[in-house]
């Protein structure tokens, strides 16, 4: 194997300088030898010439062999279909030519780290079945909804266009959503699953749609993000989940090589959109369903 490998660094040219220089070499010293033996008076000169010749032929084939070798296409540089190949592989993996186990998990917030229980929530508030769901329909079903994590609108801004959609039920939705403490819920096992896959050696990620009233209204339920390594809630940013902008820039911001980077979000198209980019990708069902799936893919804690 080794000596298959080694004769395959070098081109047909190259080698058949090689026997040229030997040859020319060969042919050089035994003129040489022959002048200075059956030379005539002038034979001296001769030999001198001769040898020099022998001397310097070699170099010169070996320069000569050696500008074949950067050549394109020679052993300094892959070129066709052996190098198409590995940047074809490459690019489905995302990893740059770079191999090797998953060394990033990056977690989704609301509905992974945290509960989203928005239902409960507005349910919470005295209202019976069916005002819950038109409130619903009328805010967090509705496409201002996102707004609110993009974080350029004033929250007066967004409950504008939630009212201005069911404005016979105005009152009750700026009253629900005055303050929604209690909306974003801890879960208390978030931080001991960080610390875990931290302490096994795994730099640990956010990547959020997330809002400066959530924020705001229910700190406690992140507390976690003072364990994590770093990420990016929307808001801050302006951009937001599937829009590849947002996997681009965590991946820019932390150095992240997509093949060795594991994405879990609960909403399947977010999930691949990050598959896309050439991550891993789990889509959150529940923890133990996350953790067999992380497993899977050689991630221990």
């Amino acid at each position: 194997m080794k000596n298959n490998e080694h004769n395959s660094r070098y081109t047909p040219l190259q080698r058949m300088a090689a026997l040229i220089g030997a040859a020319c070499l060969a042919a050089l010293s035994l003129s040489a030898l022959g002048v200075a033996l059956f030379g005539g008076p002038e034979r001296t000169g001769l030999v001198f010439t001769l040898l020099a010749a022998a001397v310097f032929a070699p170099i010169l084939i070996f320069l000569f062999a050696w500008a074949l070798g950067k050549a394109p296409g020679g052993p300094g540089e892959q070129n066709g279909p052996e190098r198409a190949e590995q940047q074809t592989s490459a690019a489905k993996t995302g990893t740059a030519d770079e191999g090797g186990r998953i060394d990033t998990v990056v977690f989704d917030i609301g509905g992974v780290l945290v509960g989203f229980d928005y239902r409960d929530f507005i349910a919470g508030k005295g209202y019976d079945p069916e005002m819950t769901e038109r409130i619903i329909a009328a805010t967090v079903h509705s496409p201002w909804w996102q707004e609110y994590d993009r974080g350029v609108m004033t929250d007066e801004e967004i409950l504008r266009h939630f009212c201005d959609g069911a404005p016979e039920i105005a009152g009750e939705i700026r009253s629900t959503f005055a303050d929604i403490r209690g909306m974003i819920t801890r879960r208390e096992e978030s931080i001991p699953w960080i610390r875990a896959l931290k302490t096994a050696g795994y730099k640990v990620l956010v990547l959020s749609n997330y809002s400066q009233k959530a924020l705001d209204d229910c700190p406690e339920a992140v507390d976690f993000l003072e364990e994590v390594d770093g990420g990016i809630l929307s808001f801050r940013d302006h951009v937001i989940k599937p829009d590849p902008a947002i996997y681009e820039l965590l991946a820019g911001r932390y150095a992240l090589v997509p093949g060795r980077t594991v994405f879990v979000d609960d909403t399947p198209e977010n999930v691949e959109a990050a598959v896309q980019l050439g991550w891993h990708g789990i889509v959150w069902e529940s923890r133990a369903q996350v953790e067999e799936e992380l497993h899977r893919l050689g991630i221990d804690w």
